[in-house]
């Protein structure tokens, strides 16, 4: 039997953990190997690029949406938490927008309501579309869709990211419950801080998994031969953000050489991370993808 017979044999066992060692070894080198190929880096700097136009509007509709249900203030509360795990130039650039928002008029507000949902529709989709590219590319696959489909995507993933931000948020601001209920000389701050991480690496898991599993065209993909690449990429953005975060603050003196601009490039170096460790994921789980099917990508060209 040769090497891809047993990788097709070893992929029809149910469930990607059931792999041995041996598989998952050509799995991890294949899905690094490819994507040098397909030239991941450049393409997360477009994705990265897209992202941080896509910022402000997404941010509005976020804003618009989160304050039918809660004050701009427990927005501001439950942005700063979530900001702790930024790198702080970027944190700086995310709150100076969501503080101009927020501090925005009502009257303001009510009167640009429409086009504020418009403008972040518009952004958001940009971005979001960029992203479903670079994940058929990492997939290996192509557009299949037309356009109208491909569209319906882009605008479903773009609402259902910003009622998911939502939602993220109120669990966040429900973190802040126990410390409010405990006694005051119980000190809350560590199990916060442990709660807020496991919530946000569980959050950070099923979106990557709704991304793969909606994003690129079709064939339709289980959850389980998801998941790997989904807890990779969850897993990847927690250490780099707080790798880039930690570099940042103690070696990367990124305020001398940019001056006023180190804001926006702090926070662009951490959207091509993310991209990029989000893309790595992709080709992991289309390696899983090819073990499935029996073409495991290092036996193509044999």
């Amino acid at each position: 039997m040769g090497a891809t017979q047993r990788m097709a044999s070893a992929g029809s066992s149910g469930a990607p953990w059931r792999l041995g060692w041996p598989v998952w070894s050509r799995v991890l080198k294949d899905a690094w190997r490819d994507s040098g190929e397909d030239n991941l880096g450049l393409i997360a700097a477009g994705v990265a690029f897209y992202g941080f136009l896509s910022l402000v509007p997404a941010l509005s509709a976020t804003l618009l949406l989160y304050g039918l249900f809660a004050s701009p203030e427990m927005l501001g509360d439950a942005l700063l938490s979530l900001s702790k795990h930024l790198p702080a130039e970027a944190a700086k650039v995310v709150g100076d927008q969501i503080a101009s928002l927020v501090a925005a008029p009502s009257a303001g507000k009510s009167w640009g309501a429409a086009m504020a949902l418009g403008l972040a529709i518009y952004g958001a989709t940009k971005g979001v579309d960029g992203l479903v590219t670079a994940l058929t590319i990492a997939y290996d696959l192509q557009e299949s869709r037309n356009w109208l489909h491909r569209t319906a995507t882009i605008l479903a993933l773009t609402s259902g990211a910003v009622i998911f931000v939502v939602v993220s948020l109120a669990a966040v601001s429900a973190l802040n419950l126990p410390a409010a209920l405990l006694p005051v000389a119980f000190d809350t701050a560590w199990l916060l801080a442990i709660a807020g991480s496991a919530l946000l690496l569980a959050t950070g898991t099923l979106a990557a998994a709704a991304l793969f599993r909606f994003a690129p065209p079709p064939p339709i993909r289980q959850f389980c031969w998801l998941s790997p690449g989904a807890m990779f990429a969850a897993l990847g953005w927690f250490a780099v953000t707080s790798g880039f975060a930690w570099y940042a603050a103690n070696f990367g003196n990124y305020s001398a050489t940019w001056g006023a601009l180190a804001g926006i490039v702090v926070l662009l170096t951490w959207l091509y991370l993310c991209a990029f460790i989000l893309l790595l994921g992709a080709e992991l789980n289309a390696q899983l993808d090819a073990v499935t099917r029996g073409t495991a990508s290092s036996e193509k060209d044999k």
